[in-house]
């Protein structure tokens, strides 16, 4: 089985006079991963840049640096990130549902392709997740190769 469980959120209409697109200031598309590990973060940038070459992709390891970082790009008008990837157990499920909970419930933040990745295959942990908005989970694999063939399928379905 590919244990990659992917749910597309539907579409959310933004409030009128809310502008959610920024002036373009940043050449490549941004990727952004948090993730506690930095051994896991090591496979996954590898992997995400053979798949999304142009792409810059940023780590936040502390769960607490992320509406900072997305706020700041809002306030810079840098383009916020074109896909998200957050690790569910920061280190306990809850962190990284509370992190998914925030990026789901911020007007500005709710429309970008949020993916849960998390090493649990335990079903109420991708129920959990896809209950909370997130638009897919994959299983963490535990080799670089089977990172690539996770994030092949990354690229048409979120960014294309």
């Amino acid at each position: 089985m590919y244990e990659t469980y992917l749910s597309r959120a539907p579409t959310v209409s933004q409030p009128e006079g809310q502008e959610v697109n920024r002036q373009v200031k940043t050449p490549r598309p941004t990727i952004l991963v948090i993730e506690d590990n930095a051994d896991e973060w090591f496979l996954i940038r590898w992997a995400l840049l053979q798949h999304f070459p142009i792409s810059q992709v940023i780590w936040i390891s502390e769960p607490t640096r992320v509406m900072h970082y997305l706020n700041k790009c809002v306030q810079r008008e840098i383009d916020l990130p074109r896909l998200i990837l957050v690790d569910l157990y920061l280190p306990t499920a809850q962190s990284g549902l509370n992190v998914l909970q925030k990026i789901k419930r911020h007007a500005a933040y709710r429309t970008i392709p949020t993916i849960i990745i998390s090493s649990s295959n335990n079903p109420d942990d991708i129920e959990s997740a896809l209950t909370h908005s997130s638009n897919s989970y994959i299983i963490k694999p535990f080799t670089y190769d089977e990172w690539r063939e996770r994030f092949s399928m990354l690229r048409p379905y979120w960014t294309e």
